[in-house]
């Protein structure tokens, strides 16, 4: 195990196998220098796991532009933002969701997010889980493929064949 920073990692080119990085690129400043440095150190045949909240359930009605109500998050994705993202960097991607969510619960955040000041919309969403606490399910954290047309909480990607690309200056 090493502590170092995500941006330049103690490890030389193509020598991991797996690289996984859970919760993690919503905190950095430069999504993309971290993404390139995953390439870098990954092999050609290895893997990425990732994961990130999905910005449509965790900050509801807002766009990429608004500042998440996480104050250690930089950015959060929607499902198909982090998919483009990552399309910038691998050639195969998988995605995966965690903890499904009531489609119409989800809408309806999201008009309140849109018209309540701040981050309330947000915040009822917090204290609607509250509930969860007192009977949880392991099976509803379960990660499952998101091809089912559900929205879940949590976006997981799994990317193949990292595209090699020049080092950032």
């Amino acid at each position: 195990f090493h502590t170092a920073d995500a941006l330049r990692l103690p490890l030389p080119d193509a020598s991991a196998d797996l690289f996984v990085s859970l919760e993690t690129i919503e905190h950095l400043d430069d999504d993309r220098a971290f993404l390139a440095e995953v390439c870098r150190v990954l092999e050609p045949q290895g893997a990425f796991i990732c994961s990130t909240p999905n910005r449509v359930v965790t900050n509801p009605g807002k766009s990429a532009a608004h500042k998440p109500c996480n104050r250690f998050h930089r950015r959060e994705y929607a499902p198909q933002e982090f998919l483009d993202l990552l399309g910038t960097y691998f050639e195969q991607i998988e995605l995966f969701g965690q903890n499904p969510q009531w489609r119409p619960r989800v809408r309806l955040l999201s008009v309140l997010g849109r018209l309540l000041p701040g981050h309330l919309g947000t915040r009822i969403n917090q204290v609607l889980k509250l509930p969860r606490y007192l009977h949880d399910d392991p099976a509803y954290h379960a990660v499952v493929p998101a091809n089912d047309g559900r929205i879940y909480e949590y976006t997981v990607a799994v990317c193949r064949r990292p595209k090699r690309r020049e080092p950032l200056p």
